[in-house]
């Protein structure tokens, strides 16, 4: 979609490789879409910042019965301290604002992994 296209340019244009898994398709989440698309390229611009240029980024989505995750996940090779805070911030006041919940993991050597936890649309 449109969102794809922009975050794809914004990794091109800081070198950056990008790849969009497409685990979850036809996943319905309750949140308006313009804004998960603002939340979602907030937390891609905040990684594509912070990471490395030349190197990878993986962004993919899975669900549950009731849950979606959107996992971001850099190879920056780890967070140095109190860089979590300052730069995610705006993210995550974005991902409230929809109902979500953001959480960072470390994998200390190699990178990051982002995650955006929302509520999955009960099927009709």
């Amino acid at each position: 979609g449109d969102l794809e296209v922009v975050v794809s340019f914004d990794a091109s244009a800081r070198g950056v490789e990008l790849t969009v898994a497409r685990g979850a398709r036809g996943v319905d989440v309750e949140v308006d879409p313009h804004m998960l698309a603002a939340a979602l390229a907030s937390l891609m611009q905040c990684v594509f910042k912070l990471t490395h240029s030349r190197s990878h980024v993986a962004l993919r989505a899975t669900a549950t019965n009731n849950r979606v995750l959107i996992a971001v996940e850099d190879e920056r090779g780890g967070l140095p301290t109190g860089e979590q805070d300052d730069g995610l911030a705006t993210c995550r006041k974005r991902v409230e604002a929809i109902g979500g919940e953001l959480s960072v993991r470390d994998v200390p050597g190699r990178g990051c992994v982002f995650g955006i936890e929302l509520a999955r649309q009960a099927a009709a």
